[in-house]
């Protein structure tokens, strides 16, 4: 059965009576600056050849990522291809790329806040669809967990652009500024929003 990647925007729209707008999700951001430890990680990497998912994944989105879980150790928790399987009735299954989890201490896909998917062959748009879906998979397998978040975010990202989304009843909003790898102290102060959110 296909799963979140069988998504197209359109499709989990249409699926999940969904209703989707352009906006700002978030305003006067505090930039964040990155730690040595992780501008480091990124120079060393900058000479690798980064042309697939996978080395996207383990060059840029992984040390950000680290960062990200350093800064809050004792407020999320990071899972990294991670199987969310809520419904395979409604194709609302398969592997996530990072999930953020609430419980600090968690190691399973448990009280979600977020999901983010790379971009396969550096198609941002292409990857809404997928996004969309698990986002719509988190809220429902928290909601099956007794857990009520009313608010689900998400992203995709090529490594260099992100592209954040925010799921809120029956809208997802994609932000209209997309945040920039050259730009990481803007785009560790919106992960930082994400999670002090929760």
């Amino acid at each position: 059965m296909a799963g979140y990647s069988s998504f197209s925007f359109t499709g989990v729209k249409k699926q999940f009576g969904l209703k989707s707008v352009k906006g700002v999700i978030f305003d006067n951001l505090e930039p964040i600056e990155p730690s040595s430890w992780l501008v480091d990680s990124l120079a060393r990497t900058s000479g690798m050849a980064i042309v697939s998912e996978k080395s996207r994944s383990e060059w840029i989105v992984s040390p950000i990522m680290v960062e990200v879980k350093y800064r809050n150790k004792d407020k999320m928790n990071i899972l990294s291809g991670e199987n969310m399987s809520v419904s395979k009735d409604v194709s609302l299954t398969g592997e996530c790329d990072f999930i953020f989890i609430k419980d600090p201490y968690a190691f399973t896909v448990e009280s979600l806040i977020f999901c983010l998917v790379e971009a396969e062959r550096h198609d941002l748009i292409g990857g809404l669809g997928q996004c969309a879906a698990q986002m719509v998979g988190a809220r429902m397998l928290n909601e099956q967990e007794g857990v009520n978040y009313p608010v689900i975010y998400g992203c995709v990202t090529t490594g260099s652009d992100w592209q954040f989304l925010k799921f809120e009843n029956q809208l997802i909003t994609i932000e209209n500024n997309l945040k920039y790898i050259n730009e990481l102290p803007y785009l560790l102060g919106t992960f930082q929003r994400i999670v002090d959110a929760f």
